[in-house]
């Protein structure tokens, strides 16, 4: 709650009062000391909306090299962004789920339960080369720092949160340095106010449909379920094409903002 996160906030307070009633159903504990708080009483979950501006875009892509963050870190915020998908699914990457001369980057599970295939445009394949260079030699794109070749079970990936942590620490207002963290608390501050990586997402999704996608395949390339059920049932088309194209589009436009030169203009999409 000090954080205002709360949906995080509701969520303890769901698993902690379960803990309760397992506890007091068998006589480990007299009360619930949860009892009396109400969900209703912490706030509305609200929804974010954050997603960067073009100028935030040309900002950030000139920020991260000075920011101080590990390459591969960087790597993980760009591939976020040019494949529109969940922070935790990006630094969960295994490299034997990565084709590099179909373009592909297969993703066995996400969050809706089902599997998920991504094609790489030239800027997300760029990405990945350059951190192939890195972890190659690691089952794990992205693997944490306590990784040891030699015990296949201790393999583990990067932890979701180092990434959201190390964007939040350069973003902190001035006297809100925390002991051990960066000192650069204020190499990823943007103009449009405070983002997250989940925010890059958005951002990728917004774009795509400025640049003529269609909303059904933004929302295959961001693998949502269809709410519908009927649609659900009967519309079985993947959109493998204009997926594709919407990557591809994104892709390009990131390269173009990548190298954008500050007396060039970018249109829209008619």
């Amino acid at each position: 709650m000090a954080r205002d996160v709360v949906r995080m906030t509701k969520r303890v307070l769901s698993d902690l009062r379960q803990m309760f009633g397992f506890a007091l159903d068998r006589d480990y504990v007299e009360a619930d000391p949860t009892a009396r708080i109400k969900k209703a009483k912490i706030g509305p979950d609200g929804e974010r909306d954050r997603v960067l501006g073009e100028a935030e875009l040309i900002d950030l892509l000139k920020k991260l090299p000075k920011s101080g963050m590990a390459e591969t870190t960087q790597c993980a915020l760009l591939i976020q962004m040019a494949t529109i998908t969940r922070i935790g699914e990006t630094v969960g990457a295994r490299w034997e789920h990565v084709d590099f001369e179909r373009r592909l980057w297969v993703l066995p599970e996400t969050k809706n339960g089902k599997s998920h295939q991504v094609w790489l445009s030239d800027f997300a394949l760029r990405q990945f080369e350059r951190l192939h260079a890195i972890t190659g030699e690691t089952p794990w794109c992205f693997p944490g720092s306590r990784y040891d070749p030699a015990i296949e079970k201790t393999n583990l990936p990067l932890d979701t949160k180092t990434v959201t942590k190390q964007v939040a620490d350069r973003q902190r207002e001035p006297g809100g340095q925390i002991a051990g963290r960066t000192k650069l608390i204020d190499a990823l501050k943007l103009g449009g106010g405070q983002w997250r990586p989940h925010d890059l997402r958005r951002t990728g999704a917004s774009a795509m449909a400025e640049l003529g996608a269609l909303p059904d395949v933004i929302e295959k390339c961001l693998n949502h379920t269809e709410e519908n059920k009927m649609k659900r049932i009967y519309q079985r088309a993947t959109y493998e094409g204009p997926m594709r194209d919407a990557w591809r589009l994104w892709g390009e436009r990131l390269d173009l903002l990548a190298n954008k030169p500050a007396n060039v203009v970018t249109l829209r999409a008619a």
